[in-house]
C-alpha cells in the first residue's frame, strides 16, 4: 500500500471504505445464480478447482469482514478527527482527549485493526494532520509566509503548535498509563519515536524559526541606533537575512534539511557580527572622556538587548572611572570650598550653592544610571563605590545647609534694611547717597537663583522678593535724582553761589524727608520723589537763567566794550597833529556815549 507520507487519518477511513466496497461487490457476485450454477457443475464433475474456489471464497469473506469491521471502528473515529481538519491548534486541544479514547477503544476491541503496525500507522496519520493544521495556522492557510507577518503573532502561533504537540503526547502517556492499570484492555505497545518523531522534528524546526525571528528582532534594532559605526554592522546583518528569506523552499517543511544548513550558516555570520559589535563597543568606550558619557554609551548598547555583548565588564570599568571621579570631586571640594569659582553674575551664596550642586550632580548622575541596572548594583566594586559616594554626598549637602543658614540670616538683615530711610548723608562731604546695601541686591538675585534650584525660600524672603520691582525701580529713580542734583549743582557759577543759597536750601528741604521719614516701603515715596523733582526743576530753571544772563548779556557786553575804538588811525591819508587830535576827540565822545549805554544795560541785567 503506497501513499504520501503526509496523509491524515481520513485517508485511512477512505482506504477501508474503498476496500469494503470492492469486497462487497465480489461477495455479491459470488452469491449470484450464475456463480452458483458454475459451482454446482464443478461439484457435480468433481473438479479439482472446487477446493481452490472454496478457499478463495473464504478469503474474500474474511477480507470483507475485516473491511467492514475496520470501517465500523474508523467511523467512530471520524467525528473526533474532524477538528484536525477544521480547527486550529488552539481549539484542537479540546478534542485530543476524545480522539485518544476512541483510538484506545479501537485498539482494545477491534478484531482486525488493532495490530501494532496499523495502530502505529493511524497515529502517524493523526500526527501528519496535526502538522498540516499547524502549518496552515502559521501561514494563514498558505496566504502569508513566516517573514511577511507580524513577529509577535507568528511567535504566538508557533507556541500554539508546540503546546499542541506537548498536550498530544501527554494525553497519549496518560492513556497508556490507564491501560497499564486495566489488564483486560490491550496496552499501547507502539513505537513512540515513529509516532511522534515528525511532530518533534516539526517543533525543532519551529524552535529554529523562533530563534531566527528573535535574532531578527534584536539585530533589526541596529538600524534604529545612532551609535557611530553601527550602520555598517546593520548592513552586514541584513544581507544574509535577505538571502535566507529569498530561499525557494518552505521553512516549515521539516522533511527538507536545506533550512537547517542555511540557518547554521546564518548563525555563523551573526556570531561574526557579534564579535565586530563587541570590538566597536570596546573602541567607543575607550574614547569616552567622562563617566556619564561612558554609562550613556553602555545604556545605548544595552538597549540593543544583545546578550552576547560583554556589557558587565564594561560597567566594571565605568565604576572604576566613577571612583576616580569621586576622588577628583573630593579634592576639588577641599581646595575650593572657601572660595569656589562662581558663575558669571551670581552672588556669593547662590554661586557657592550652584557650585556645590554641580559637584553633587556630577557624582549623582552616574549613580542614577547604575540604579537602573540591578546586576550592576550587585557588583562588589559598585557597592564600595556607593559607600564613597554617600560620604561625599553627605559632605556636599551639609555644605549647602550651612550656606542656606547664613543666607537666611542675611534675609533678616535685608528686611530690616528696607525699613531704613532711603537717603544717607556723608558726615564729611555732606553729600547725599542712596541708603541701600549691595547685599540687598545680592539677596534678591539669590532668591531668584535658589528658587530655580528648587530651594525652599522662607516666607520673609518671598515677601522681600515680592517687593523686588518696587525696590529696584525706586532705587534707580532716587539714584538718577541724586545724579541730576549733582549735574545741576555743577552748573552753578561760583559767582552765583551766594545768590543760589535760598534755592539750594529749598532743594535741601525737599530732600530732607528721605533722610528720616521716607523709607523703602513707604506708601508716599512716590509723592516725595515727585516733589523733589519739581524743586530740582525750579532750581535748574533759575540756574539756567542766571547762566544765560551771565553769558549772553554781561560777558557779551564786556566783550563789546573791550573792542570799542577810542581813536581812528588814518588808512591812506597823512593827517596833521591838529587833525588827528580833532578826530580822536570826536571818536572818544562817540565811544563814551556807547559805553554809557552798554554799562547801563549790564547794570540793569
Amino acid at each position: 500500500r503506497k501513499e504520501a507520507d503526509d496523509v491524515g487519518p481520513q485517508a485511512e477511513l477512505d482506504h477501508w471504505k474503498k476496500r469494503m466496497a470492492k469486497f462487497d461487490s465480489l461477495t455479491t457476485y459470488l452469491r449470484c445464480s450464475q456463480c452458483k450454477i458454475v459451482l454446482n457443475i464443478l461439484v457435480a464433475t468433481k473438479s479439482k478447482t472446487v477446493e481452490s474456489w472454496r478457499e478463495l471464497d473464504m478469503t474474500i469473506t474474511d477480507f470483507t469482514n475485516e473491511a467492514k469491521d475496520n470501517v465500523k471502528f474508523l467511523y467512530t473515529l471520524q467525528k473526533h478527527c474532524e477538528p484536525l481538519y477544521k480547527c486550529n491548534p488552539v481549539t484542537m486541544l479540546d478534542s485530543i482527549s476524545g480522539l485518544m479514547n476512541t483510538i484506545r477503544m479501537i485498539n482494545s476491541y477491534s478484531r482486525y485493526y488493532n495490530t501494532s503496525e496499523r495502530m502505529t500507522a493511524l497515529f502517524v496519520k493523526v500526527t501528519n494532520q496535526m502538522i498540516t493544521a499547524c502549518r496552515a495556522h502559521i501561514t494563514d492557510s498558505g496566504y502569508h509566509k513566516v517573514w511577511e507577518q507580524e513577529r509577535t503573532m507568528v511567535l504566538e502561533r508557533m507556541a500554539d503548535c508546540k503546546r499542541l504537540n506537548e498536550e498530544y503526547q501527554k494525553c497519549f502517556q496518560r492513556t497508556k498509563k490507564k491501560l497499564e492499570e486495566h489488564a483486560e484492555e490491550k496496552p499501547f505497545d507502539f513505537s513512540e519515536t515513529y509516532m511522534f518523531g515528525k511532530f518533534n522534528n516539526f517543533c525543532i524546526r519551529l524552535d529554529k524559526l523562533t530563534e531566527l525571528l528573535m535574532i531578527t528582532d534584536i539585530y533589526m534594532k541596529l538600524g534604529d541606533s545612532h551609535i557611530e559605526g553601527i550602520d555598517v554592522l546593520f548592513g552586514r546583518f541584513t544581507t544574509p537575512l535577505s538571502a535566507l528569506k529569498k530561499k525557494s523552499y518552505d521553512p516549515l517543511d521539516q522533511r527538507k534539511p536545506d533550512f537547517d544548513y542555511d540557518f547554521e550558516d546564518f548563525k555563523k555570520q551573526v556570531q561574526e557580527i557579534q564579535k565586530q559589535l563587541q570590538t566597536l563597543l570596546n573602541e567607543r568606550f575607550a574614547a569616552m572622556p567622562t563617566t556619564m558619557q561612558a554609562l550613556d554609551l553602555l545604556e545605548r548598547f544595552g538597549r540593543l538587548q544583545i546578550s552576547e555583548l560583554n556589557l558587565l565588564e564594561k560597567y566594571k570599568e565605568a565604576v572604576q572611572m566613577f571612583v576616580r571621579d569621586l576622588q577628583l570631586v573630593q579634592t576639588e571640594y577641599n581646595e575650593q570650598k572657601e572660595n569656589p569659582p562662581l558663575a558669571r553674575n551670581l552672588p556669593p551664596i547662590s554661586g557657592k550653592i550652584t557650585w556645590s550642586r554641580q559637584l553633587y550632580h556630577r557624582i549623582t548622575g552616574p549613580v542614577e544610571v547604575m540604579k537602573r541596572h540591578p546586576d550592576v548594583m550587585e557588583m562588589a566594586e559598585t557597592k564600595r563605590a556607593i559607600k564613597g559616594y554617600n560620604r561625599l554626598a553627605r559632605v556636599l549637602v551639609e555644605y549647602e545647609l550651612v550656606l542656606l543658614k547664613l543666607w537666611s540670616a542675611q534675609l533678616d538683615q535685608a528686611k530690616d534694611g528696607l525699613n531704613s530711610p532711603v537717603l544717607v548723608r556723608d558726615p564729611n562731604t555732606r553729600a547725599l547717597s542712596v541708603n541701600l546695601s549691595s547685599v540687598t541686591f545680592e539677596l534678591l538675585r539669590d532668591i531668584h537663583v535658589l528658587g530655580g534650584l528648587g530651594v525652599a525660600v522662607p516666607s520673609h524672603g518671598l515677601a522681600l522678593y515680592a517687593q523686588k520691582h518696587h525696590v529696584l525701580d525706586t532705587y534707580d529713580t532716587i539714584k538718577m535724582l541724586l545724579e541730576e542734583i549733582g549735574r545741576v549743582q555743577r552748573k552753578i557759577n561760583k559767582q552765583f553761589e551766594i545768590l543760589m543759597t535760598p534755592y539750594l536750601d529749598k532743594l535741601d528741604e525737599a530732600m530732607s524727608p528721605g533722610l528720616s521719614l521716607i523709607q523703602w516701603l513707604s506708601l508716599d515715596i512716590g509723592a516725595y520723589i515727585a516733589s523733589a523733582k519739581r524743586t530740582l526743576g525750579d532750581l535748574e530753571q533759575v540756574v539756567d537763567r542766571a547762566n544765560s544772563i551771565h553769558d549772553h548779556r554781561i560777558l557779551a557786553g564786556f566783550a563789546e566794550m573791550l573792542h570799542t575804538p577810542m581813536c581812528m588811525a588814518p588808512s591812506t591819508e597823512t593827517l596833521t597833529v591838529a587833525d588827528f587830535e580833532t578826530a580822536t576827540s570826536e571818536a572818544c565822545k562817540s565811544a563814551g556815549s556807547g559805553l554809557s549805554i552798554k554799562s547801563e544795560a549790564i547794570r540793569s541785567a
